[in-house]
């Protein structure tokens, strides 16, 4: 129980101090999302744990995965352009919960047009049931 409380107090500190000058808080919310998005590495349930990194235990599985998501991402933030970017940099984002729906439309859109596009190539199956 102290290691957990320690390692999330530590964790907040840090995240305060990276934030101060973390290069994505200048970056519009909606290219930073296009941009996590793009990168094909996100999850919600770690954007919901970077931005409440208290409620979540610093152990198991769920949390490396978003560790190596975190890693990912800043490597494609950094290869669109966006700075010299670290995994705490992207975990220390403050809008994740905007970011989050951001992404999920994005994502949304983006099986409405593989549906669409895949009815147009092979035609409306549904209809030719009949």
């Amino acid at each position: 129980m102290r290691k957990t409380l320690l390692l999330a107090l530590t964790s907040l500190s840090l995240s305060a101090c990276i934030q101060e000058d973390n290069p994505l808080q200048d970056v519009e919310t909606n290219t930073l999302a296009q941009k996590i998005f793009e990168s094909q590495n996100y999850k919600s349930f770690c954007g919901k744990m970077w931005a409440n990194p208290v409620s979540v235990s610093a152990d198991g599985q769920k949390y490396k995965e978003c560790e190596d998501r975190a890693s990912l991402i800043a490597i494609s933030l950094k290869e669109a352009g966006l700075g010299d970017i670290s995994s705490q940099n992207v975990k220390a984002i403050k809008r994740w919960s905007e970011i989050d729906l951001i992404i999920d439309r994005l994502q949304d859109e983006a099986r409405k047009k593989a549906r669409d596009d895949s009815k147009n190539l092979w035609g409306d199956w549904s209809k030719k049931q009949e």
